[in-house]
C-alpha cells in the first residue's frame, strides 16, 4: 500500500513526519510548490534573507531535494502558489481534484490538522479540507508544528488535540504516538536544518521548538473515527 505525505510547504513533511519518511512506498507531495513571477517580493522571504521570491522558491526546491536524498521517497511538487504569492483564491475543490487524480485508491494519506490556536496557516487549512474530501483512502492527521504546539508530555498533548478537533471540527480522533530514539532525534534535527532558508525564522517562531529535544522525542498522529 502506498503512502502520501501532504506537505503544504517544502519543510512540513520533515518537521512533522520524520518517522514516516523511512517507510517504503512513501511519496512527499508538496502542495504549494509553484514558483511566483520574477518581480514578486514578500516580507517573509526578505526576512529569511532572499529578496526575490522566485529565487527563494528555486532555493527551497533544491533544499527539499537535498534534504530528502537519504530517504527512499518520491518527491511530487504541485503547481499551486503559496498564500503569500497568490492574488487569486484557491479552493479546496481545486486541490482535492488534483490529489484525487494523483493518489490511488486505498492509499494512506498524512495531512496537516491545521488547528493552531494562535495561528492556522491558510495553506495548511486548505490541504486539510481537501484531504477530507478524498474518498476510499486512509486519512491520518499530523499536528502541524510550528503552528500547533507540542509539549514535553505526549499524552497530555494528544488529549488536548483530540478535544480541540472535536470542538473545532466535530471530528473524533484516536491518537497514535511514535516514539523517537536519541539517534532519530539527532537525525531529525539535522534534516530540519537542511531547510536553511526557513529554519532560523521558523525555529524562532516556534520558540526553539524545532530543536528542543524533549519535544522531539515523539511524533503524534491521529486516526479519524
Amino acid at each position: 500500500m502506498s503512502t502520501y505525505i501532504l506537505s503544504p510547504h517544502f519543510d512540513d513533511a520533515a518537521v512533522n513526519c520524520y518517522s514516516v519518511l523511512n517507510n517504503t512506498g512513501v511519496s512527499v507531495v508538496t502542495v504549494f510548490g509553484a514558483s511566483p513571477q520574477d518581480h514578486t517580493v514578500t516580507l517573509w522571504d526578505m526576512i529569511c534573507g532572499i529578496p526575490s521570491s522566485r529565487k527563494m522558491m528555486i532555493q527551497r526546491i533544491a533544499e527539499n531535494k537535498q534534504a530528502l536524498t537519504g530517504f527512499k521517497v518520491q518527491l511530487i511538487d504541485l503547481d499551486f502558489l503559496d498564500n503569500q504569492y497568490r492574488k487569486i483564491n484557491i479552493s479546496k475543490n481545486d486541490i482535492a481534484s488534483k490529489l484525487d487524480s494523483l493518489i490511488p485508491k486505498d492509499s494512506t494519506i498524512f495531512a496537516p490538522l491545521a488547528l493552531g490556536q494562535l495561528y492556522s496557516h491558510p495553506d495548511h487549512k486548505l490541504v486539510r479540507e481537501a484531504a477530507l474530501m478524498l474518498k476510499n483512502r486512509r486519512l491520518i492527521f499530523y499536528p502541524d508544528v510550528p503552528y500547533m504546539k507540542l509539549s514535553t508530555d505526549n499524552n497530555k498533548t494528544a488529549a488536548k488535540i483530540v478535544k480541540l478537533a472535536r470542538d473545532s471540527l466535530n471530528i473524533k480522533l484516536k491518537p497514535v504516538i511514535n516514539h523517537l530514539t536519541q539517534e532519530d532525534v539527532a537525525s531529525k534535527i539535522n534534516l530540519i536544518k537542511n531547510y536553511d532558508t526557513q529554519y532560523t525564522m521558523t525555529n524562532l517562531m516556534s520558540f526553539g521548538g524545532l530543536t528542543r529535544i524533549k519535544k522531539l522525542n515523539y511524533e503524534l498522529f491521529f486516526n479519524p473515527g
